[in-house]
């Protein structure tokens, strides 16, 4: 049976009432059957990151402070942590998150390598079975027969996922890699993600954590692609060894430019000192105050009654 396009007038289409996406998370973050890179070097926290938002996902009211709009079943499937490892990460994720029964399903897929169709068929069974609204493959490099960057190969694959979230309802995502930089850490390629450039245009949302330079324990989560809501703001994280899991950061500046001057204005030289403290340097804050007001989150003037002093304050008082 041949395959038809179905074809109308713009004119037609643009007469179509056709609804805005729903959302799982974040105002468009998630969306139902969306598909998510989540993506970092080493070291920089992408699976405890991705083992709080599946709990999340099931349970929780919000993922690192991004509202959970609607609770869905989560699998997770672990292609690199042997079973003890995974089993004290997920057993301090659920104890930290005061969680007893989060929901989320979990399969150790070592062994699993996505070539053959009764591959395909073994994934899609078993999100299936899991009733899962969204599935992780932790990492991609474990899963996949061959190159990242084999045109042929990596097209067939998201087609092959695409088809067994359509089969299942499910939303897709994975873990990934960045690219190697130089010999500073410093990755020049367009969108960094390791790999063929159709993994970028196959994604709804991609998200990478990155350490910051001179924050040790800091996280940097960056969301780097949001097709369904606007840009959306960096924000910082730190690893709570006792609790094993990740938190936000009272580094993050823009937390604490938020705090400073939430209770009204202040004058400039105490807002770069609170920056300053933190851990940025006087150029460093500088850069970032004025990137700041370029983008309209704050705005500077000069004190009406003193006309010498310059005070800042948040956007939104205007």
């Amino acid at each position: 049976m041949s395959r038809e396009i179905e074809v109308m007038s713009l004119l037609d289409f643009i007469g179509l009432e056709i609804d805005e996406p729903e959302s799982v998370m974040g105002g468009g973050l998630l969306v139902p059957e969306g598909r998510i890179i989540l993506y970092g070097s080493p070291g920089s926290y992408k699976s405890f990151a991705t083992i709080q938002l599946c709990v999340a996902l099931n349970s929780a009211d919000n993922w690192l402070g991004y509202e959970i709009e609607e609770n869905v079943k989560t699998l997770y499937l672990q292609g690199e942590l042997v079973p003890p490892q995974m089993q004290k990460r997920a057993r301090e994720t659920a104890r930290s998150l005061e969680l007893s029964d989060h929901g989320v399903q979990y399969g150790y897929v070592r062994d699993l390598v996505l070539a053959t169709p009764d591959d395909w068929e073994a994934l899609e069974k078993a999100v299936h079975v899991s009733g899962a609204g969204y599935t992780f493959l932790d990492p991609l490099s474990q899963l996949l027969n061959g190159s990242e960057l084999d045109d042929k190969l990596i097209r067939h694959f998201l087609n092959m996922l695409d088809k067994v979230g359509d089969a299942t309802g499910s939303g897709v995502g994975f873990i990934h890699h960045p690219r190697k930089g130089d010999k500073d850490g410093r990755s020049f390629g367009a969108d960094d993600l390791r790999g063929h450039s159709t993994l970028n245009g196959w994604s709804d949302t991609i998200v990478r954590f990155s350490k910051i330079e001179g924050m040790p324990g800091v996280i940097e989560l960056d969301w780097q692609k949001t097709r369904h809501r606007p840009e959306i703001d960096k924000k910082w994280l730190r690893f709570d060894g006792e609790r094993g899991i990740l938190v936000q950061s009272e580094k993050d500046p823009k937390g604490v430019a938020i705090q400073l001057l939430q209770e009204g204005p202040r004058p400039i030289k105490e807002f770069d000192a609170a920056i300053r403290k933190i851990g940025y340097g006087a150029r460093r804050t500088l850069k970032q105050r004025q990137a700041w007001v370029d983008a309209g989150f704050l705005i500077e003037y000069f004190d009406p009654v003193t006309k010498s002093k310059k005070l800042i304050k948040l956007a939104e008082e205007k």
